[in-house]
């Protein structure tokens, strides 16, 4: 018994739903960060919604819709690369609360573009099959959900992840397990509520175009603000262990460099 005992291995903590709000609520800085990611998320469904939803008027065959979206994977993947190279220098160039806040603030001119134009063109009944302005619409969503999924990957989550090393050992692991559950939770499960609350109160993704863009606006809204209160509680902070990061990345290099 005893050599059954010790030879359990202890049950690892997990962090569900509401231990995880009990623990935002009172951290100042992991509820900015909760904010963050759970904005993130739903803003982006948000927009899927209403691009996906015009692409399958585009391309109703689902192969022809499916060939449409590899392409996109790709070129989301080859640009995400080419952040990932840029982004030590956008770092050095923007600073930390810089680059923290390019992917909300292109995720608001982007969705203030797409979906803009996109009521206008359902207000003149051009959101059709076979409508010429239709085939522009859907690349220029396509362009714009290529360069938010990069700038995310490559520029918002390492900006994001810097947060951490300014916190203290229980903040860097429940703060950290609790915005990942909250993220993954809130923003997907948020997500899909939304769109099929506004497929059953309207009845096409077309009609509710104006809820899901002011929908979009008021949650990338809150997403800056959490950026910018952030930057107030930890900016300074952060600019100093970024600037030590590169004097440690060029102290490693030199020896190569020699």
């Amino acid at each position: 018994q005893a050599r059954g005992a010790a030879g359990r291995k202890p049950k690892k903590d997990k962090t569900g739903l509401i231990d995880a709000l009990k623990f935002v609520a009172r951290t100042p800085e992991v509820l900015c960060l909760a904010v963050m990611s759970i904005c993130q998320g739903l803003s982006s469904i948000l927009f899927q919604v209403a691009w996906k939803g015009q692409l399958r008027i585009l391309h109703p065959e689902p192969h022809a819709y499916s060939a449409f979206m590899g392409d996109v994977q790709l070129g989301s993947g080859c640009l995400t690369c080419f952040l990932m190279i840029m982004a030590p220098w956008l770092f050095k160039t923007l600073g930390w609360a810089g680059t923290l806040s390019v992917t909300p603030k292109f995720s608001a001119i982007a969705g203030w573009s797409f979906f803009g134009c996109s009521i206008w063109l359902a207000s003149r009944g051009m959101l059709v099959h076979g409508a010429p302005l239709l085939t522009y619409l859907a690349w220029g969503g396509a362009v714009l959900y290529v360069m938010e999924r990069a700038a995310k990957f490559s520029l918002f989550k390492p900006a994001e992840e810097m947060v951490y090393i300014t916190l203290d050992e229980e903040s860097k692991t429940k703060g950290k397990a609790a915005v990942d559950v909250l993220g993954a939770q809130v923003g997907k499960t948020g997500g899909s509520m939304l769109q099929q609350g506004f497929l059953l109160f309207f009845g096409t993704i077309v009609a509710s175009l104006p809820l899901l863009a002011a929908g979009h606006t008021s949650i990338v809204l809150l997403w800056l603000w959490a950026v910018r209160r952030l930057d107030r509680m930890h900016g300074a902070e952060l600019e100093r262990v970024h600037a030590r990061l590169d004097d440690l990345d060029e102290d490693a290099a030199s020896p190569a460099v020699a």
